[in-house]
């Protein structure tokens, strides 16, 4: 009995730290479209981040290769960063008139 309670405590204990099951690639493809619709956004204002548009690419190929955790992180990193630099520009639009003396 005492085994038996030991398997069910360490089976529950490692689906509970396992790690969250990743996304589907619909959803995937999704957030790959929200972050390049974000860093077309960011680029509008002249504030693109240098590296976000190779993140989305690397996230569409890594994608269409399968490799759905890979494609995950890099759109979700890319979908951060554009997101930062949406509000780089809007912070940007107040803060240079500190700069400028009186």
């Amino acid at each position: 009995m005492t085994i038996l309670k030991k398997t069910v405590t360490t089976a529950i204990f490692l689906l509970l730290i396992a790690p969250a099951q990743a996304a589907n690639e619909a959803e995937i493809g999704a957030l790959i479209e929200e972050a390049e619709t974000l860093r077309q956004q960011a680029a509008s204002v002249d504030f693109e981040w240098r590296y976000t548009a190779k993140r989305i690419k690397g996230a569409t190929e890594a994608l269409a290769a399968g490799k759905l955790e890979e494609a995950q992180k890099l759109a979700a990193r890319a979908k951060r960063e554009a997101e930062l630099a949406i509000e780089q520009a809007e912070k940007a639009k107040i803060v240079w008139k500190l700069a400028v003396p009186q």
